[in-house]
């Protein structure tokens, strides 16, 4: 999944509603280490990989028995422009711009970092959300792009 050169596994768990990678650490015997793509497949039953959009990294396709649907996940390992698409739809638009204004001045409080709903829209990675996550969204070359054809101009 991440390129490295050994093998991880992709996983899904139908009564729990999950989709998950485990990314070995390469060594005999391996050791998984689980990483959450989904809490959401409605009874995903199954999941394979692919480059589905030709950027060189393994995608996932899940199938949802509950309501009949097949999710798309585009690997972000590396990938900033889709860091962008919080709202998880294909591209950057006025749903990001809902999401920044519903946590606006969130702080996070004993949360594990990341673990917070609105952690896809703390840009800066510092804990809160602020002007700083607008500026860096309206300033990227982001807006209004695919994640497939998505330009990440931005300067770290």
């Amino acid at each position: 999944m991440d390129g490295d050169g050994d093998i991880d596994l992709v996983a899904t768990a139908a009564l729990n509603n999950r989709l998950a990678w485990f990314e070995s650490d390469g060594e005999t015997p391996p050791v998984f280490f689980p990483r959450s793509i989904s809490i959401d497949t409605l009874g995903s039953r199954s999941a394979v990989t692919a480059d589905l959009n030709g950027d060189g990294r393994m995608d996932i396709i899940s199938a949802s028995a509950v309501d009949n649907s097949i999710s798309t996940f585009l690997s972000i390992v590396g990938d900033t422009c889709i860091a962008f698409d919080a709202s998880r739809d294909g591209s950057m638009n006025a749903d990001e711009l809902i999401w920044i204004g519903k946590s606006f001045g969130l702080i996070r409080e004993g949360e594990t970092p990341g673990d917070e709903w609105w952690a896809e829209i703390d840009f800066d990675g510092d804990g809160k959300v602020d002007g700083t996550d607008l500026s860096i969204l309206a300033s990227t070359g982001v807006w209004g792009r695919s994640v497939l054809n998505c330009s990440y101009t931005c300067n770290d």
